[in-house]
């Protein structure tokens, strides 16, 4: 009984926009354009559910469409994270409430941003601190014997000292040619 497949195919379903306040409302269209400050924004052709209507008092004067309930609202791109991309049923979370105004949650959502900031942030520090302290021990082992420390590194220090000096310093095998040892 269980081992025959059965392929569940789901019928395409309006796409929606879930607010933070957890509020919905179907989505009819969306385009993505600067707004009047200049600020990339995400204008939705949207269907309030009949809660959001209640909660905000969606006035008929609102709606764009007044035959499907259709009103237009714009919000900010970094407000808007798309929860599923299932072309079935595609569903947006918008970090703000439907007036575009911020929540308690959206700031839990910010922190989040910012909290993930900090740790790829200490991330860099462990590195730099690993780096300090490679560049530290190689300091300890020059100033303890300056001789073994430059037969050891003489690869790096030999173009560099050319560079500084120019012309002065001569190779071994330059200065056989010239009568050295």
């Amino acid at each position: 009984m269980f081992d025959e497949r059965i392929d569940i195919k789901e019928a395409p379903k309006w796409w929606k926009i879930v607010f933070v306040d957890g509020l919905e409302a179907y989505i009819f269209g969306c385009i993505q354009k600067k707004d009047s400050l200049g600020r990339d924004v995400y204008e939705f052709l949207l269907q309030p559910f009949d809660t959001l209507v209640k909660k905000y008092n969606i006035g008929f004067d609102e709606l764009i469409d007044k035959i499907n309930l259709l009103t237009k609202m714009s919000y900010p791109v970094e407000s808007i994270i798309p929860l599923n991309y299932d072309p079935s049923c595609t569903v947006w979370l918008c970090l703000l409430n439907f007036r575009g105004n911020k929540t308690p949650a959206s700031y839990l959502f910010e922190a989040k941003t910012y909290l993930d900031k900090i740790e790829k942030f200490k991330m860099e520090i462990t590195t730099k601190n690993a780096e300090i302290a490679y560049l530290k021990e190689q300091l300890k082992k020059s100033t303890i014997n300056i001789q073994a420390y430059i037969k050891e590194h003489i690869d790096t220090f030999t173009p560099m000292m050319k560079q500084a000096f120019g012309g002065m310093l001569q190779s071994p095998q330059e200065t056989e040619g010239m009568g050295g040892k």
